[in-house]
């Protein structure tokens, strides 16, 4: 098992507060579907993806990235997009890491490796890195996506573990379409998150 940290002083990279990017993908994938387009057909690249959601490519491309999260495109390097296993079949549960969004303070007082947590993530989720995310004191929404602007961008498929967070918290990771549950309670009006209790 792996830990690693993240220091919550990092540079912010630039976000677009619209459109959403999971929306994007779901729009993307509506296409995919609608085509009937099968795994190893190919598919459109950035620029084509843009113009086709009337999008800027630097959002088509994110919104790519999180598809490629989900085994549904896969990426090659000057070859272009196809399309992945994911769309048919289930994809890997495996995850290239997994991020535990939590409060220093919490795993000081509550703890999470005495009462199970991390081996069952390990267990439902085998080969995957945990690694500690403490969440700041200060400016939450803008650690948060940089966060998920870092999961997305990841050459790995990547997951997220929120330990009972704040409600802007949950939603920013809803929205992000990231693979992610919740330690804890979901805050109600909140979806599609899942909550877990391990």
């Amino acid at each position: 098992m792996t830990f690693l940290r993240v220091h919550p002083d990092a540079p912010e990279p630039r976000q677009r507060s619209s459109p959403r990017i999971a929306q994007l993908a779901r729009l993307i994938e509506d296409d995919i579907q609608t085509r009937n387009l099968e795994p190893g057909d190919r598919y459109h690249n950035a620029a084509e993806v843009a113009r086709m959601l009337k999008v800027s490519t630097a959002a088509a491309n994110r919104a790519l990235q999180l598809l490629a999260h989900r085994s549904v495109i896969e990426r090659r390097q000057r070859r272009g997009t196809f399309i992945g296993r994911g769309t048919h079949a289930a994809a890997s549960p495996v995850l290239g890491r997994i991020h535990l969004l939590v409060e220093r303070e919490f795993v000081q007082s509550e703890g999470l490796l005495g009462d199970g947590v991390l081996a069952g993530i390990h267990e439902v989720i085998p080969g995957s890195r945990l690694q500690f995310t403490f969440m700041p004191r200060d400016d939450r929404p803008k650690f948060v996506r940089r966060l998920l602007a870092e999961t997305t961008g990841a050459r790995t498929r990547e997951g997220l573990v929120i330990v009972r967070s704040d409600p802007a918290t949950q939603q920013l990771v809803a929205d992000s379409g990231l693979p992610a549950v919740v330690f804890g309670t979901v805050w109600p009006g909140i979806s599609p998150m899942r909550e877990v209790d391990l």
